[in-house]
């Protein structure tokens, strides 16, 4: 599938809709936070240098190990489903969220003490508000790219490599309409190479985004109390693309 243009379209949908919400998103607002608190830099490293060493030349099966640790990772990043949920939420005309998949937290006596939900769960929940947002494309590709299977398989420790096969015990894989305990290896590569273009694509489509505002812009933001707008300029990082927001006079 073409994941770069599905998200693009995307991004360009909330932009249109309301260009503050869509900046939010961008920017991933989160509230107060110090440096060093952002995973999804670590996993923009961790990508690169895991796809990096699996092209090394490695014995027997260590690169199709690789490439599965790095696809089960890539299926479990929050920041990249919190900002395509908060694209949706753009163009359904509602508020940008620090905390779009909160009402999927299990519940306990408060939300910090709360249980996360699992990728599942939330590939699921954006799937559904995607084809309720009229973004069926965005729902296929996230099916297409996303199997639960494989990365409980790989999670919980129960995956065996047998000469051409992936195989799980618990597994229920799905081929051709028959739900098997194993799959061949070159549809396990398959699937793995789905999410790594899904990632490089939604990589790059986010930061062309980022990227395409070259000078401070005005834009209006419904910030207020009464949930009116003001206008707002949007700060310019010194290399280029949005990296905030402050009042206009300010």
């Amino acid at each position: 599938m073409d994941s770069r243009t599905i998200l693009n379209k995307l991004f360009l949908q909330a932009k249109e809709k309301d260009e503050f919400e869509y900046i939010c998103a961008l920017l991933r607002i989160r509230g107060m936070e110090s440096a060093g608190w952002d995973p999804f830099e670590e996993t923009q490293t961790l990508f690169h240098d895991m796809v990096q060493l699996a092209q090394a030349p490695l014995k027997g099966d260590a690169q199709l190990r690789l490439l599965l640790f790095i696809y089960c990772h890539l299926t479990e990043v929050d920041a990249m489903y919190n900002v395509l949920e908060n694209m949706l939420r753009t163009i359904d005309g509602e508020r940008c969220s620090i905390s779009p998949f909160r009402e999927l937290y299990g519940k306990t006596k408060t939300f910090f003490d709360s249980r996360p939900p699992s990728a599942k769960q939330v590939v699921n929940a954006l799937r559904e508000h995607a084809e309720k947002t009229g973004q069926k494309d965005l729902s296929e590709l996230l099916s297409w790219m996303f199997n639960d299977q494989i990365r409980n398989a790989f999670f919980h420790s129960d995956y065996i490599i047998y000469k051409d096969e992936f195989r799980s015990r618990e597994a229920n894989f799905k081929t051709d309409n028959v739900i098997t305990k194993s799959m061949k290896i070159k549809d396990l590569i398959d699937i793995i190479n789905r999410g790594l273009k899904f990632f490089q694509d939604f990589i790059t489509v986010y930061f062309e985004h980022r990227l395409s505002y070259k000078e401070p812009k005005i834009v209006h933001g419904r910030i207020l109390a009464n949930g009116g707008s003001e206008p707002l300029e949007l700060i310019i990082g010194q290399n280029g693309g949005v990296c905030g927001f402050k009042s206009v006079g300010s």
